[in-house]
């Protein structure tokens, strides 16, 4: 079974939507690019001004551990998100003349923590407004900071300030401890103790001491932990809006609101639009369309619905002028799914072909659901399945052809009875291939048929057809215009494709398009099981060097040998084309 489409196929689908639609894509980037630029030159410009900040500690990370990076964008982070702080803005909006709420819509800041500074942007449509704020964000910031550097450095000196006045207390009371103890008794094991615990509190304070010493070192050195590396001045280029990468992005946003309406109605919508143009969609032509809910039923011999046989005559027509470009000896006649009509199609094609006197042989190729011989009346003890079965190396001696008095030039080849071989497995066998071409034979040796038209199984729901489509000259696809469904149009193409059969083209079946009234009279169903209106004869041996038939038995009873039309022999009228000689039979040419 088919699964999906190749990629190529499908952008040839997609790329003949667009080749449609072009024109408004086209349309709809240029309004919506040109509506973009003019809103952008009309729109107030916004400048935007930066001040940068950077933090006064050049060798930081020499004078301290391997994580003093880490710790360094640490405290870069910190300082930054001061910017941002309620009372920060305040202050820089109190000095630039403006509210909190405006200024902190408009602020960005940037932190570079490899450089261990940070970047304060203010945008305005004013350019010297713009920097007058972002320098006064700065100078708040700055004050902020400093402040909030002298809190940290007063309550850490404060901390140590009190730890070393514990352990000094701690050191006087264990001093008086060991004297009172000394006096007492020189000897007494307390006195060493103490001595010992007053040498690890010296030990403490001194280092208390010393990081004390460093804290105020720091404070001296660090006073002002950040500077302005950068001020702020007016900007002279907007950063909003500009015309050319505006018209761009309408352009963009434009065609994209254009596709979408595109594949609305191309792909969403495609259950409204007509069964020609869902073809189109696929990348399909139609060739025939057979008009009305009964145009696909079989039309067998004496048919009643004259504007289908008209149909089928321009079907024929076709055929007969496609042969006159490329040899159609063969011609495989399938529907994407099942219930489409191509068995009927099948029959019909080649009933009107052999009325004008082109030789046809109709083989039940859909092993699937074999119904030709149903259609027909025909008998079907033996016909493709128990051909190929057998391996007599005589073909003619395997496939019994049918051949009826009424029509003359039309055999019949059913599908026979069925077999437990895989129908795929059964017509991919050579004994086919050589079938053909015995049948249909060689323009230098002409066989017992012009034409072999074979019925297949759907295309998308089995894979049996795939087998035939190398050995036809030519496919057509069987559609119900009734009820058309896209995927499966474009995977019975690709099936096609895929297995190297050459598509002619689409038959619409059961189309409600506009026709001329219908004559008089209908169909009558009762003579596709009338074994009498064929007075059909089984051929179990053809020869097509001695164009001798030996028959056997008949629905009615036996019947006398048949004689089949000599192999090569020219025929009285031929409205398929000129006979074989100069100009060449249509189907060999």
């Amino acid at each position: 079974m088919v699964t999906s489409a190749p990629a190529g196929s499908v952008a040839r689908g997609y790329l003949t939507v667009v080749a449609k639609w072009i024109w408004f894509l086209a349309l709809a980037a240029t309004l919506a690019a040109g509506a973009a630029a003019a809103s952008a030159s009309i729109d107030p410009r916004v400048y935007q001004a930066t001040a940068t900040v950077r933090f006064n500690v050049a060798d930081f990370g020499q004078e301290f551990p391997e994580d003093a990076h880490l710790a360094l964008g640490q405290l870069v982070s910190f300082y930054a998100g001061i910017v941002q702080r309620p009372g920060t803005i305040s202050v820089a909006a109190t000095a630039s003349g403006t509210t909190s709420a405006d200024l902190a819509g408009r602020i960005t800041v940037t932190i570079d923590t490899t450089r261990a500074m940070f970047s304060v942007a203010v945008e305005d449509t004013d350019p010297a407004r713009a920097a007058s704020q972002a320098n006064a964000l700065v100078a708040s910031t700055i004050s902020a900071a400093a402040f909030s550097w002298n809190l940290r450095y007063q309550s850490a000196e404060a901390q140590l300030s009190s730890a070393i006045s514990g352990v000094t207390g701690r050191i006087r009371v264990l001093r008086t401890d060991v004297a009172t103890a000394k006096r007492q008794d020189p000897k007494d094991p307390r006195i060493a103790a103490g001595l010992r615990q007053i040498a690890a509190c010296l030990v403490l304070r001194n280092g208390l001491q010393e990081a004390s010493a460093a804290l105020t070192s720091e404070y001296i050195d660090l006073a002002f932990p950040l500077s302005v590396s950068a001020g702020a001045v007016p900007p002279r280029v907007p950063i909003a809006p500009l015309p050319l990468p505006s018209a761009l992005l309408g352009g963009l946003l434009g065609l994209l609101i254009a596709a979408a309406i595109m594949h609305l109605v191309e792909f969403v919508a495609a259950p409204t639009r007509t069964p020609e143009a869902l073809l189109q969609l696929a990348d399909l032509a139609h060739v025939a369309v057979l008009r009305g809910p009964n145009a696909s039923d079989p039309l067998l011999v004496e048919p009643a619905n004259a504007e289908a046989e008209r149909e089928y005559r321009s079907l024929a027509s076709w055929l007969r002028a496609l042969s006159r470009h490329s040899p159609l000896r063969s011609l495989l006649i399938a529907s994407a799914l099942p219930g489409e009509g191509s068995t009927a199609v099948a029959i019909n094609t080649a009933v009107t072909l052999a009325r004008g006197e082109t030789r046809v042989l109709l083989v039940d190729a859909n092993l699937r659901h074999p119904t030709i011989h149903r259609h027909l009346g025909l008998r079907a003890n033996r016909g493709l399945i128990s051909g190929v079965l057998d391996l007599t190396p005589d073909i003619s001696q395997s496939f019994p052809l049918i051949v009826s008095p009424r029509v003359p030039n039309l055999f019949v080849l059913v599908a026979g009875p069925p077999s437990s071989r895989l129908p795929a497995e059964i017509l991919a066998n050579q004994r086919i291939r050589k079938l053909l071409e015995t049948v249909v034979g060689t323009d230098a040796a002409p066989g017992l048929a012009d034409l072999v038209v074979l019925d297949a199984s759907p295309l998308v729901a089995f894979p049996d057809a795939a087998s035939l489509m190398g050995q036809v000259d030519g496919v057509l696809l069987v559609v119900d215009a009734s009820q058309i469904e896209p995927d499966a149009l474009t995977r019975a193409r690709q099936a096609v494709e895929w297995s190297g059969g050459r598509l002619l083209g689409v038959v619409l079946t059961r189309s409600t398009a506009e026709r001329n009234p219908a004559p008089s009279g209908s169909f009558d169903r009762a003579a596709a099981s009338d074994p009498t209106s064929w007075q059909v004869a089984e051929v179990t041996a053809w020869n097509p060097d001695t164009s001798r038939s030996v028959t056997r038995g008949s629905p009615n009873g036996p019947a006398a040998p048949t004689e089949l039309p000599p192999a090569g022999a020219a025929h009285s009228a031929l409205p398929l084309g000129a006979r074989r000689g100069a100009g060449g039979d249509p189907f060999h040419s």
